[in-house]
């Protein structure tokens, strides 16, 4: 017995706002999201971003027959995919659990290394820049944890 509803507006994805050219990586609107989901201006302004392109992916970016009902939605994506509507649940479901196993090996394998300290970093400072601090303030407080 299913014990959780999906709820289409829940699901979002983020949305490629721009890239890093130092870095060689893109840059994802969650990255310039606070915690609460608003956007981070101070983020935006510092990378170039336009605070307005700050929206992820939504089902309101598809067709609207995705965000009717499973079964438009299956209907729409079989017609898209060319395929069986079977054959693409079967599909999707396929996908869904390799990608499971997938992050399950990367979790086992994943190595600590010197990105870790960096990633770690990353999360300290959009935690303070949620908390409202300053650019000084953030580089005062990393520098001393160094």
């Amino acid at each position: 017995m299913a014990t959780t509803k999906f709820d289409p507006k829940k699901l979002l994805r983020n949305r490629c706002v721009g890239w890093d050219p130092k870095e060689k990586k893109a840059r994802w609107s969650g990255d310039y999201q606070n915690e609460d989901g608003s956007v981070n201006a101070e983020a935006c302004k510092r990378d170039g971003i336009e605070p307005g392109a700050i929206v992820p992916i939504s089902v309101a970016d598809l067709p609207p027959a995705y965000a009717q009902s499973a079964k438009t939605a299956l209907e729409a994506h079989a017609k898209e995919a060319e395929m069986d509507g079977n054959d693409l649940v079967w599909k999707l479901v396929l996908e869904d659990a390799m990608q499971k196993l997938v992050n399950r090996s990367v979790n086992q394998n994943r190595p600590v290394t010197d990105k870790a300290k960096d990633r770690a970093i990353s999360t300290l400072r959009k935690i303070l820049e949620a908390q409202g601090k300053s650019g000084a303030e953030i580089d005062a407080a990393l520098k001393a944890l160094a």
